[in-house]
């Protein structure tokens, strides 16, 4: 079953506004504001902050220790003109 919110107008909103911001941000309200015929709910947003990354996985560990791993085995001028012409890439080569 929905809840229903309280509604508020607009005149109201804007006279405490302060308090309301502050209900919405620490208490995680959410509020209704009415303008004519018009009805805006306002929420609290999710957090921007970043998570901390935990522990690698073992996957992620697999990956670290093999990079790097065909160096010296493999001519990468051979391997990427092997590449190029698999792909059937028709455009001129650039040079930087």
């Amino acid at each position: 079953m929905a809840r229903e919110l309280k509604r508020m107008s607009f005149a109201e909103f804007v006279t405490n506004l302060d308090y309301i911001f502050d209900r919405i941000v620490r208490e995680e309200k959410e509020v209704v504001v009415e303008k004519e015929d018009k009805i805006v709910i306002l929420r609290p947003g999710r957090s921007t902050r970043r998570r901390r990354r935990g522990k690698a996985s073992a996957a992620d560990e697999a990956f670290r220790s093999a990079f790097g791993g065909w160096k010296g085995i493999v001519d990468v001028g051979t391997f990427k003109e092997n590449v190029d012409s698999a792909r059937g890439s028709g455009r001129p080569p650039v040079s930087l």
